[in-house]
């Protein structure tokens, strides 16, 4: 991902939560400076993620978030038989938080659908 440069794409997909490819929060602006950079003038961003607030909900029905990060960010360790990979962060974005972000970038964020599972599809262009 990074490493693409001098190629722009009409349609970028982020699905099956491809937006988690960013890692943390604060890293967002930096992932989507450089998906800005790989759009064509009129192109699209089809994203899907979910928000996991119902992790934190309480039995009083209210939400216990972590206090030293947002909430979204999950880190992971993949395992296949005996290999085990290194940790690595992984971001499930709320829509609003999203929405926020893809402004401050000079994006337009569109909720597209909202699906079952606290998950949703949101469509960023400019």
């Amino acid at each position: 991902f990074w490493h693409l440069k001098n190629q722009k794409f009409d349609t970028i997909l982020l699905m099956m939560n491809g937006i988690g490819l960013c890692g943390k929060l604060y890293d967002l602006p930096k992932f989507l400076g450089h998906l800005k950079k790989l759009l064509n003038k009129g192109g699209q961003i089809l994203v899907d993620s979910s928000d996991i607030k119902y992790m934190y909900e309480t039995e009083a029905g209210d939400f216990d978030f972590p206090t030293d990060q947002y909430y979204g960010e999950v880190p992971f360790t993949m395992t296949y038989k005996r290999e085990k990979s290194a940790p690595f962060n992984w971001l499930y974005l709320d829509f609003n938080t999203l929405k926020l972000h893809a402004r401050q970038m000079g994006f337009q964020c569109q909720l597209i659908l909202e699906g079952p599972h606290y998950d949703y599809l949101a469509k960023l262009f400019n």
